[in-house]
């Protein structure tokens, strides 16, 4: 089995994220905690599900553990202020817009729509993305040397591995009639992540069917049609993510 090909950038890991939040946190004008007499905020935007960052998740409890390790303290001296879309990546423009205009020292997003939506409603704000795509091939930075702007992050490169995630489905079900493609048509980078697995699937040789999910909806295999017709699939991160939610 060929080996993926890594990526030519060095990964980055959560301290990385955590020294960003940190550093926006830390230069919070002092005059402006002296006459609003509140502690500074940390905005955070995701096109998940709010269950998935609280202080008891395991997400919430690592995001608030590096916080804690690099000083800061929620309630003590920071304050945390949340806005989910919930599988809605319609509505992150104005979730962003809402943040945005209550001032936070900084703003975390989870998830690639996220990211673009804080980009788009602030050039000052400091915004701290961690996403699975490429983030000079998104437009989110123009260099991962030397971010953009007001915007840095972490990668896990994920997204941009659906060639080797389409070629272990068909070498571990090579006898499977073909591989379904289950999409989540509320996400925007849906059509890019489903253009690579077909490009793959195309190259393996295999049958693939695109199937999309219905709109406002978490996606099942049972209400895709799929649960009997089909052997194997390969499947959209975020898509699979919310397979999990409904399924476990």
């Amino acid at each position: 089995m060929a080996c993926a090909r890594k990526p030519r950038v060095e990964a980055m890991r959560r301290r990385d994220v955590i020294k960003g939040i940190a550093g926006a946190v830390t230069a919070w004008p002092f005059v402006a905690r002296a006459q609003r007499l509140t502690l500074p905020v940390v905005g955070f935007l995701s096109g998940g599900q709010s269950e998935s960052w609280t202080p008891s998740s395991p997400l919430g409890a690592a995001f608030r553990s590096g916080l804690a390790e690099a000083g800061f303290v929620e309630g003590k001296n920071f304050t945390f202020e949340g806005r989910w879309a919930g599988g809605q990546f319609d509505r992150l423009p104005s979730l962003a817009a809402d943040l945005v205009n209550g001032s936070p020292a900084v703003i975390v997003t989870n998830t690639l729509p996220a990211a673009l939506a804080a980009k788009a409603a602030t050039s000052a704000i400091p915004v701290v993305f961690v996403v699975g795509e490429d983030p000079i091939k998104v437009g989110l930075v123009t260099s991962l040397n030397r971010p953009s702007a007001n915007v840095t992050g972490v990668t896990n490169f994920m997204n941009v591995l659906g060639a080797k995630r389409m070629e272990l489905a068909s070498e571990l079900v090579p006898q499977a009639d073909g591989i379904a493609l289950l999409v989540n048509q509320n996400n925007p980078n849906a059509e890019v992540d489903a253009a690579d697995l077909r490009a793959a699937a195309d190259a393996l040789e295999r049958n693939w069917e695109n199937v999309v999910g219905p709109p406002g909806s978490t996606l099942s295999l049972t209400n895709a049609g799929l649960a009997t017709t089909w052997t194997s699939f390969a499947l959209q991160p975020r898509t699979l993510s919310n397979l999990i939610r409904t399924q476990s």
